[in-house]
């Protein structure tokens, strides 16, 4: 919606925010509340804390002060980050052996008691490739993504299935059903990523502007 980024490009804003984050926020193996709206922002701050070794700990931007307390609490949380800073890509790529961060997924179960999902950078991964194997996906498709990333199956499904395979993600801000028809239509989308009432609101538009 915002604009396109290349492989190589997204790989220099990870390398650069990375450093940013580093000197001016967070530290290496800290816990990092992430809550950022805008969804291409939100994924470039996600890689670059990831790139870092932090553990991600994502939340709604529509989260309550209380709530985002409550968080910070039970996760021993050491900062939170809800903005973007647009820094300069670089091509100096440095990138370290291994990994050691993650994310630290909330839920609700099926309790409404709040749980938290511990994955690593590699289970992450291999969630990724889980979902390439199972929708055969390779690097000409093109996957649109219409939940917001911070959801965990959006994230799996679109998010890590893309960077495993080489498929383009296209992610929108708010879900509109005009919006993503004309997307799907206009990018050539292959794959659709959404929940059962988004299909069931994009059908009734279908039918509506066909009428």
């Amino acid at each position: 919606e915002k604009n396109s980024i290349s492989y190589g490009r997204l790989l220099g804003q990870i390398k650069a925010y990375g450093e940013y984050l580093q000197q001016h926020v967070c530290h290496q193996g800290d816990k990092v509340i992430l809550k950022i709206k805008e969804r291409q922002d939100w994924f470039v701050t996600f890689l670059s804390l990831l790139a870092i070794d932090c553990w991600v700990i994502p939340v709604s931007p529509d989260i309550t002060d209380y709530e985002l307390q409550t968080v910070k609490a039970d996760t021993k949380a050491d900062v939170i980050v809800d903005k973007y800073v647009d820094v300069e890509p670089t091509e100096n790529v440095f990138l370290p052996k291994s990994y050691t961060g993650g994310i630290i997924h909330m839920t609700s179960g099926t309790t409404g008691k709040q749980k938290y999902c511990v994955r690593n950078i590699m289970q992450l991964t291999v969630e990724g490739e889980m979902y390439q194997k199972t929708f055969q996906l390779n690097e000409i498709d093109k996957i649109l993504a219409l939940p917001p990333l911070y959801h965990s199956y959006a994230l799996g499904v679109g998010g890590m299935s893309a960077l495993v395979t080489g498929a383009c993600l296209a992610i929108i801000d708010t879900f509109v059903p005009r919006k993503a028809l004309s997307v799907i239509g206009d990018e050539k989308i292959t794959v659709v990523i959404l929940v059962p009432v988004m299909a069931k609101l994009l059908c009734i538009y279908s039918k509506e502007r066909a009428a």
